[in-house]
């Protein structure tokens, strides 16, 4: 059965470094990181902060650079651990940073993504979670420049909705991970997790 464990969470909070731990002691897993590098090289991430490039473009660019690679990762027929999913993409992004016309075109196309999902797909959601305080500690000390101006009022609705998305009937199961302890405790905790499901 095609099987998705998704590791979401809000920026900085540590899925990464998780990850990393995890793909260390797992190479049974298909592992699928986020993109984040082939959005920065293409500029995309500083462009829709400084306000170059519309939300509606770069979440809709966002979605579909993730499902190619995990639409192809599922063909690979092993458990696919993936950083952030089509799931958290729509609920916690495009709810946060798209309206109108931009929302409803947005909503078409993950629709038809997900219908092009294989059958009897099997969703698991490991949520790490911190408080905003400690993930703006976080990225500044990760110094990525596109994240210099994102705002306490966008990290604290990115939290409301990820809030929300751990309660999506969608999920077939939902974990949650305090991302405050230390790092090893987390990809324990992470590892854990994943054990139960695969």
């Amino acid at each position: 059965m095609p099987t998705i464990v998704s590791i979401e969470g809000g920026i900085g909070v540590g899925k990464s470094t998780a990850l990393a731990a995890l793909k260390a002691t797992r190479p049974d897993l298909h592992f699928l990181d986020e993109p984040v590098e082939a959005w920065e090289e293409a500029g995309l991430l500083a462009a829709v902060y400084d306000g170059r490039l519309t939300a509606g473009a770069f979440q809709l660019s966002a979605l579909m650079s993730r499902a190619g690679g995990l639409l192809a990762a599922l063909r690979d027929h092993r458990v696919v651990v993936a950083e952030r999913s089509p799931w958290s993409d729509a609920f916690v992004f495009a709810k946060a940073n798209l309206e109108g016309h931009e929302l409803a075109a947005y909503e078409l196309a993950h629709d038809a993504l997900m219908k092009a999902m294989p059958a009897g797909l099997v969703w698991c959601q490991v949520h790490l979670i911190a408080p905003v305080k400690v993930l703006q500690a976080r990225m500044a000390v990760r110094g990525r420049q596109a994240e210099a101006g994102i705002s306490d009022a966008y990290m604290k609705r990115l939290e409301a909705l990820h809030g929300v998305l751990r309660h999506s009937t969608e999920a077939t199961t939902t974990t949650v991970i305090d991302a405050t302890m230390e790092a090893a405790e987390v990809a324990a905790q992470l590892a854990a997790a994943v054990e139960e499901v695969c």
